[in-house]
């Protein structure tokens, strides 16, 4: 925004420099130099000894106001003695800016005395000297434009435009008016220029409603501007009544004129006589009037067409008479017809269609009407107007079964409904306005509901008390208030009905003088908040307008520095740390100095070392610092080491020699030699000092107990066994085991009998208890089970195939185990589930 008001400035300044002095006082009209017939003398500033100010006057054109000379006069009446030798040392001020219908002037004097002191910065021509120089007043740039009342379909807006440079208000009374404000050397180019003026011209310029126009699509009332309320309705097609304009004589026989013409309706019922009389409708449909089919909301212009398609010019009567349905002297019903009309311009007949007796009279069509259906006949209501009694409604039944084709009777008939009295007030008169009369009423009541009124009246119009229009009490009101930096704008408006007075049609307005009392601005300016390391200031009182102080601030004093913590920075092992200190946050100034703590050194750590074995290869291991986890040292590869067989097991890691016989009396032949190749290279059992496994030998109690603890890795049992006879060290351990699992409970008395052979049924029992104690019923029902500790622990493995007996139904429990079915029945266990 500042950018542009200095790109105005300069704009106007240079053309200022080519236009005419007369152009420059806002004459657009002339065309040639003001002459500066009339000028008058303007005081700048006064002679100020104390303060070393010169008086400066300038005689300045009334036309045009350019400056035709100006007056220095010396603060320093004894010149001849403050500046003996001549002047010496001079000052250049701008004692006044050049502003809109105010000239600028920069004059140059004597620092000692103030006398004119000319130098070339203030000429035009280096090569000359002056001691003032002189701007042109600045021409009003309108731009800044309000609209006070809007524009409509029908008028113009209008409001009032600011000089953006002073903020003087101008009246805008039209379009016109405010398209002649605008000035195209204000903008920067014609593309700037047309767009402010399309947009000024969109502000003030009266709509073309064509574009707002409402279609009319039902029956709607609107307020013009007159406040007068008009109908509308929507555009229809021309639709010619069915009217009867004759009779039939059914004692001359033939069709007679009627009495009047009557429009085909619907059914209209009245009562006499407590009989049921359908009679048509006394009126005549005319030809619909021109209907409305746009109206604009704005200027409340109602836009009316004729409706659809072509009417028919009828003739004044018509070309046959029409009349209604009838009965003849035997009862006998016959169809009536409508008048058939002849169009005078194109000779088409119109009308002649038959009217049914029935659907004519009757209010339904009897052949549909079902027995006992009722109908209500409406009535209607009193009015105190004339005193006029009403009715109430009349409820009448079909009978199908009376006459020949049913009748409707009355079962509820109307009772009369007596006429209310008058609801008598006073009657309210009309108010004054500014331009029409107003008037009350003299001893005149009228009633609220039929609006009948009473009283002293002349020929029936009611006295009246007239009461003078009050007339318009113009004054002016401020259309923008006068300020101390800019004038104001007044427009006179009536006090009483809020109308603008008009003069030689244009609104009557006038300028407002700039006002001498400042006003407070809502916010103090230059407010400073006070810190630890300057003083605060509590603000000035300026005025909102101008910006001149009013009332200045007062200095306040430093505040207290505020500290923040410095968070502590913790070493590393590469990279000193520092302790927490403190700061002020306003200042930054250090409270508290942070020490610097050494750096930690690397805590080196062997990680991802491996061992190389018999299979995989190893690795020294890789040194790593513990706190930063860097990598210090990498490791190397070890190569594995390979098995070291002897007598078929590796002696570093126990795996069995492929190939390798352990035993030299088990064959691949022999009945059980997987099992004891399963046994052996699990670690179950390891034959006896000569190489031999001896299938056929008796197995004792320990030994079957030894090989269970080996195949579940030998697991340590939580406490010892506490058997009385155990005396060798090496099935210590399995006993504990077994007793802690339940495999095993001992023999009685305290003892286990560790060198007793393991027979059939014992050994079967232990794996049993060894695989939760299943109960099971028997697939093989051996002949030879005699006790009941082991039946179950035989039937559950027999279901499971770790044994089938001798094939005839025997099993023999109490026959020695030996070693060749001890490790069977183990290794049928161990597999059992996979």
């Amino acid at each position: 925004m500042k950018k542009r008001l200095i790109s105005m400035l300069m704009a106007v300044l240079m053309i200022a420099s080519l236009l005419p002095a007369a152009a420059l006082a806002g004459d657009d009209t002339a065309d040639t130099k003001c002459t500066h017939e009339k000028t008058s003398v303007v005081t700048v500033t006064k002679v100020d000894a104390k303060n070393k100010v010169p008086g400066i006057k300038a005689t300045v054109c009334d036309a045009c106001g350019e400056v035709q000379g100006v007056q220095i006069e010396k603060f320093s009446s004894t010149s001849w003695l403050t500046c003996r030798k001549g002047c010496e040392t001079n000052k250049v001020v701008e004692v006044q800016k050049a502003a809109c219908g105010q000239f600028g002037l920069t004059v140059s004097y004597c620092v000692k005395c103030g006398k004119e002191f000319a130098v070339s910065e203030l000429s035009s021509n280096p090569e000359t000297k002056a001691y003032y120089k002189a701007e042109a007043p600045l021409k009003h740039i309108y731009d800044a434009f309000t609209v006070e009342v809007a524009p409509t379909c029908a008028e113009d807006g209008w409001g009032y435009v600011k000089c953006t440079l002073c903020g003087d208000p101008q009246f805008v009374a039209s379009a016109d008016k405010a398209l002649e404000m605008l000035d195209y050397v204000n903008y920067e180019n014609a593309a700037a220029y047309q767009k402010r003026y399309n947009e000024v011209k969109d502000m003030f310029a009266k709509t073309n409603h064509a574009s707002k126009l409402v279609t009319v699509t039902r029956e709607m009332t609107i307020v013009d501007d007159a406040g007068k309320t008009v109908s509308l309705s929507p555009a229809t097609a021309y639709v010619h009544a069915k009217t009867i304009s004759g009779k039939y004589d059914v004692a001359q026989g033939e069709v007679v004129a009627a009495d009047k013409t009557t429009t085909v309706v619907k059914y209209a019922a009245e009562m006499a006589n407590n009989t049921i009389k359908f009679v048509v409708a006394e009126t005549f449909n005319e030809q619909p009037e021109m209907t409305a089919d746009k109206y604009c909301p704005s200027c409340h212009e109602v836009v009316k067409r004729e409706p659809t398609g072509s009417a028919h010019v009828l003739g004044d009567t018509p070309k046959t008479l029409g009349y209604a349905p009838y009965v003849d002297k035997n009862g006998h019903e016959h169809y009536g017809m409508t008048d058939v009309w002849e169009c005078k311009t194109c000779k088409t007949t119109i009308g002649g269609e038959y009217l049914s007796y029935k659907d004519y009279f009757n209010p339904n069509d009897n052949k549909n009407v079902a027995n006992g259906t009722t109908m209500t006949i409406p009535g209607y209501a009193a009015s105190c107007k004339d005193q006029t009694k009403g009715k109430t409604d009349t409820t009448i039944v079909y009978n199908a079964n009376k006459g020949n084709s049913g009748e409707w009777e009355v079962k509820y008939a109307a009772t009369d409904i007596p006429a209310p009295a008058h609801k008598m007030v006073d009657a309210v008169g009309v108010d004054p306005t500014c331009e029409t009369d107003g008037y009350i009423y003299k001893n005149y009541k009228i009633c609220t509901v039929c609006g009948q009124g009473e009283g002293d009246e002349n020929d029936g119009v009611p006295d009246v008390v007239k009461i003078k229009a009050l007339g318009h009490d113009y004054k002016a009101e401020a259309l923008v208030p006068a300020t101390c930096n800019s004038k104001g704008l007044s427009i006179s408006k009536c006090t009483h009905c809020g109308k603008y007075e008009e003069k030689d049609g244009a609104y009557v307005t006038a300028p407002i003088d700039k006002v001498k009392e400042h006003v407070a601005s809502d916010k103090l300016a230059n407010v400073k908040e006070a810190t630890c390391t300057e003083e605060g200031y509590t603000g000035d009182v300026v005025c909102k307008f101008c910006g001149k102080v009013m009332k200045p601030g007062e200095k306040t004093k430093m505040v207290d520095h505020t500290p923040v913590d410095v968070e502590a920075k913790a070493p590393t092992c590469t990279e000193p740390g520092v302790t927490k200190g403190t700061v002020c946050s306003v200042c930054k100034k250090v409270l508290s100095a942070q020490e610097t703590v050494p750096a930690l050194g690397h805590d080196p750590k062997l990680v991802n070392a491996k061992d190389a074995t018999c299979t995989e290869a190893g690795y020294t291991g890789d040194k790593v610092c513990t706190r930063c986890n860097v990598t210090l040292e990498k490791g190397k590869d070890i190569k594995a080491l390979g098995h070291n067989f002897v007598k078929g097991v590796c002696s570093r890691c126990d795996a069995k020699q492929p190939g390798y016989m352990p035993f030299k009396d088990v064959k691949t032949t022999d009945q059980f030699y997987s099992d004891i190749m399963w046994a052996w290279e699990n670690g179950i059992v390891e034959g006896d000092n000569t190489g031999m496994f001896r299938a056929d030998s008796k197995l004792t109690r320990a030994q079957v107990v030894t090989m269970l603890w080996r195949l579940y890795d030998k697991p340590t049992a939580k406490t010892a066994a506490t058997f009385t006879d155990l005396t060798q060290d090496w099935y210590k351990d399995a006993v504990a085991w077994a007793v802690e699992k339940g495999i095993v409970n001992g023999v009685g008395n305290n003892k286990f009998a560790p060198n007793e052979t393991c027979t059939r049924a014992q050994i079967v029992t232990m794996l049993w208890r060894l695989n939760g104690s299943q109960k099971v019923t028997p697939t093989i029902n051996f002949t030879d089970l005699t006790q009941d500790w082991y039946k179950d622990a035989v039937a559950w493995a027999a279901n499971n195939g770790i044994t089938k007996g001798d094939g005839a139904s025997h099993f023999y429990p109490a026959n020695d185990c030996t070693r060749g079915e001890a490790v069977a029945f183990i290794h049928r266990t161990a597999v059992l589930g996979k």
